[in-house]
């Protein structure tokens, strides 16, 4: 019978349940960042005409060229 010296590793090592803990929290502190990651705005405007009289359903198309949206 061969019989083997457990030190402190190797108990840790013999418990999956140990590394699959330690593997979920790394995920979700690696995770956390990228979800922060979303563009969100908002652009508030009235369209007027030169009298400045309201334009009720004027399109208006607004870019950027950094984001490159648009």
């Amino acid at each position: 019978m061969m019989t083997t010296k457990v030190g402190k590793t190797g108990a840790i090592a013999r418990r999956p349940a140990v590394w699959c803990a330690l593997a979920l929290a790394l995920a979700t502190v690696l995770a956390a960042p990228a979800v922060a990651q979303q563009y969100t705005g908002r652009i508030d405007f009235t369209v007027v005409d030169n009298t400045g009289g309201v334009l009720p359903g004027a399109r208006v198309e607004v870019s950027g060229a950094q984001t490159r949206l648009g």
